[in-house]
């Protein structure tokens, strides 16, 4: 997906793709992120963006994350205060592998949170977006992210985590990514590094089937 910025600050999105529609979308916006039109392509065909249909109102949501300066989202997760619904998108995760949940592709990858805070996101292939970690969780129904106890030690915490996040994180090379930023959250793993200074953690971890 490729934006545009006109000098008023309206913009326009190319090459949007979902699975609710074939081929791809152009959709033009109000500075304020407020959807002006909207044609789908496919082949040589363009075909109008039915105003207030499921694919309107898509595109609404779309448009809202790319309305503030620099593309940083703004909309927020109903369901939570703490945690926006999307992020912006900073880097791919080393090693990480694409995976599908209820038909969708998605990776793990770098985000930026609100405050410039690092931290894990997960990308959408099909929508060209990328959630916050915990909407992502709400989302699919996932058991509530584990979170470091008041006190709790990092080992003691890495120990639990690879425990109680093995559903969710079935390879554990993403737990221990996981784990690690959970448990650092002000400096959450960079590539290549390890999920403790300690070796003994690390090699534990890594046995963590």
């Amino acid at each position: 997906m490729k934006k545009m910025t006109y000098h008023d600050g309206s913009y326009v999105l190319h090459g949007i793709v979902g699975n609710s529609w074939t081929g791809k979308i152009s959709a033009w916006y109000e500075a304020d992120g407020t959807l002006r039109d909207a044609e789908r392509i496919q082949g040589n065909k363009v075909f109008p963006v039915k105003q207030g249909g499921p694919i309107w109102t898509r595109l609404e949501n779309i448009g809202a994350v790319y309305a503030d300066e620099g593309e940083r989202p703004r909309m927020t997760n109903p369901r939570s205060q703490e945690s926006p619904l999307y992020v912006k998108y900073l880097s791919l995760k080393a090693d990480e592998e694409p995976f599908m949940m209820g038909g969708t592709k998605y990776e793990y990858v770098w985000a930026e949170y609100p405050g410039g805070i690092k931290d894990i996101g997960v990308y959408s292939y099909a929508n060209d977006l990328v959630y916050s970690y915990d909407s992502f969780r709400q989302m699919m129904n996932l058991p509530n992210p584990i979170r470091r106890r008041k006190g709790e030690t990092v080992r003691d915490f890495t120990s639990r985590c690879m425990s109680e996040e093995k559903a969710s994180f079935p390879e554990p090379k993403q737990r221990i990514a996981v784990c690690l930023s959970k448990s650092r959250k002000r400096n959450p793993l960079e590539s290549g590094a390890s999920i403790s200074d300690d070796e003994d953690i690390n090699t534990r971890a890594s046995r963590m089937g």
